[in-house]
C-alpha cells in the first residue's frame, strides 16, 4: 500500500486501508447513491489524503452499478 498512487474502492471495510496509504495518494470512493455515508471522507481528511467520491446506482441485490464513463472521467481528473 505504501507505493499506491490511486486507491479506488467501493464503500466498505476495504476503505480502512486508507491508513496505510502514502500522503500523495489519491482516493476515489464508490458510494451507494441511495444511502450515502461519508465516514471515510473524515478518515481521508484526517490523513490529509486527496479524497473524491462517485455516486453509484444500486441493483436489486444492493450491489452498486458503476458508470464506467463517469469512472474514467474521475480517474482522469485525479491525474491532473
Amino acid at each position: 500500500m505504501q507505493k499506491t498512487d490511486y486507491f479506488i474502492s467501493s464503500h466498505g471495510a476495504n476503505m480502512t486501508n486508507l491508513i496505510f496509504l502514502p500522503a500523495h495518494a489519491k482516493v476515489l470512493e464508490l458510494i451507494n447513491a441511495r444511502k450515502p455515508d461519508f465516514c471515510f471522507w473524515s478518515l481521508a481528511s484526517y490523513l490529509d489524503l486527496n479524497y473524491n467520491y462517485q455516486f453509484c446506482k444500486i441493483a436489486k441485490s444492493d450491489h452498486i452499478i458503476v458508470d464506467i464513463k463517469e469512472l474514467e472521467k474521475n480517474i482522469i481528473s485525479q491525474k491532473s
